[in-house]
């Protein structure tokens, strides 16, 4: 009897084996595909964050140039405050946001003869009208010499 229970516990660890092999295996391949899934989500919501931070930059960046002509404008007070022969309106056209720039050096009858700017003293940007204020300052300051 004792050598029949050996050969049977022996046929039964061997069915464990080959059954455990089985289920590992079984198991592998989940892993596997599992870990495959996982990795296309992550992959799916770094390329989202990727992107979320792309657009975060670009807003940062329109900011930043707010700022800037905010900058601009806040430069041409200052000049205007220096300079009274200059003239400003922010008010813009119609339908489009301008900035208007003058120099009272020149006379809007005569066709503004002489002025650098003639008939296009508007300005799409702060920053363009800043540097349009030092080009008169410029202007004014050699014309006074």
């Amino acid at each position: 009897m004792s050598v029949q229970k050996t050969e049977n516990y022996k046929q039964y660890l061997a069915d464990k084996s080959k059954t455990a092999k089985v289920e590992l295996d079984k198991l592998k391949t989940r892993i596997s595909r599992e870990k495959k899934r996982f990795k296309q989500i992550v992959e799916k919501h770094e390329s989202l964050i990727n992107d979320l931070t792309g657009v975060g930059k670009e807003y940062k960046k329109e900011i930043e140039q707010v700022a800037t002509e905010y900058s601009y404008r806040r430069k041409i007070n200052a000049l205007l405050k220096k300079h009274s022969y200059l003239y400003v309106t922010w008010e813009g056209d119609d339908d489009v946001d301008t900035t208007w720039v003058y120099s009272d050096d020149f006379d809007s009858r005569d066709g503004f003869k002489g002025d650098p700017f003639q008939s296009e003293h508007f300005c799409d940007s702060y920053e363009e009208a800043y540097e349009r204020c030092l080009a008169y300052i410029e202007h004014h300051n050699g014309v006074a010499l």
